[in-house]
């Protein structure tokens, strides 16, 4: 499905929004026949703008035929710098950054059973909240913020899944939080 260069994203008391960066690829995943992967894109939800959403792909590796794909956000979030792994029964686990107009930067993390719909998410689930709005600017005038998240299969139970990405600290800081999760 087609995809394009996602907004910046609003943050709770306003300000600079935050970089959602472009459509590069930051993380990939192969396990058993396949190569899970994510973005972040534009997605018009029906509200008045587009949000940044995740964009992510399942690719049987051996005939580079598309299994599944999916759009995943809201009309009133932000979703950005997605990082997805599977386990070893085909499920899916995806951490990703999310804050808007009424929330600071956080942690939330996903994911899917190998037996939900095809191209479906669950419900997010938090993390770790922002507590504060953040705004620190590059040399290019941009509010960076979240290409740190990253997750692995845990190697001695290969059902858990760790991820570990930023959220938004007093200060004009970001800290980092990391958990596990499994189906």
């Amino acid at each position: 499905s087609a995809y394009s260069l996602p907004p910046n994203a609003n943050q709770k008391g306003g300000g600079t929004p935050l970089n959602t960066g472009d459509i590069r690829v930051l993380h990939a995943v192969f396990r058993g026949d396949s190569v899970w992967t994510a973005l972040t894109t534009a997605h018009d939800w029906g509200g008045a703008t587009n949000r940044a959403s995740v964009h992510w792909f399942q690719i049987r590796a051996a005939s580079a035929s598309l299994v599944q794909e999916g759009v995943y956000g809201s009309a009133s979030k932000h979703y950005c710098y997605p990082a997805p792994c599977p386990d070893n029964n085909g499920n899916m686990m995806m951490v990703v950054s999310r804050s808007g107009s009424a929330e600071y930067a956080q942690v939330r993390y996903t994911g899917r059973l190998s037996t939900d719909p095809l191209g479906a998410l669950q419900t997010s689930q938090l993390l770790r909240a922002g507590s504060a709005n953040y705004k620190a600017l590059d040399g290019g005038g941009r509010n960076r913020w979240g290409d740190y998240a990253g997750v692995a299969s845990d190697p001695s139970n290969n059902r858990v899944v760790w991820f570990y990405s930023m959220h938004a600290v007093a200060g004009n800081q970001w800290a980092t939080r990391v958990g596990s999760a499994w189906f």
